[in-house]
């Protein structure tokens, strides 16, 4: 009955963890001024749960997302900006595209994020808890 919930509980969750992809913003450009992020965003269709830039951004939630240059005139003047919709989580897992790393430049952290994300890790340590729990509380 125990190893029935397990993979019950895991059925339900991994779909979810393995469907994410990570997005390196601006490709080998990377995040720097005088490009431009919104014909980069262009056809990406992004998802709760993807990853942007180098310095992690998770997705955590769907609607609209906006992320700004921290230095003084780089947004206007230097287009270093980006507006993206983010869509509801898919069941399905989908191909990761391939990151290309480029500009050591790193992302300004912005909270878009209007929920509480969970890694792999952390969710597994929940998994393998309520196993171990269902397996010695029978």
């Amino acid at each position: 009955m125990a190893l029935r919930s397990i993979f019950i509980i895991l059925a339900i969750i991994f779909p979810a963890m393995v469907s994410a992809m990570d997005f390196m913003v601006g490709d080998d450009k990377g995040w720097t001024i005088n490009f431009d992020y919104q014909t980069w965003a262009q056809g990406k269709d992004f998802r709760v749960g993807d990853r942007l830039g180098k310095d992690i951004i998770v997705l955590a939630t769907p609607g609209r997302k906006w992320y700004l240059c921290g230095v003084g005139k780089h947004c206007a003047a230097g287009g270093q900006k980006l507006a993206i919709t983010v869509q509801p989580q898919m069941m399905a897992p989908s191909p990761a595209p391939t990151p290309s790393f480029g500009s050591s430049q790193a992302l300004p952290y912005t909270n878009s994020a209007n929920g509480i994300t969970a890694n792999f890790q952390s969710v597994m340590v929940v998994v393998a808890g309520i196993a171990f729990l269902s397996i010695f509380r029978a």
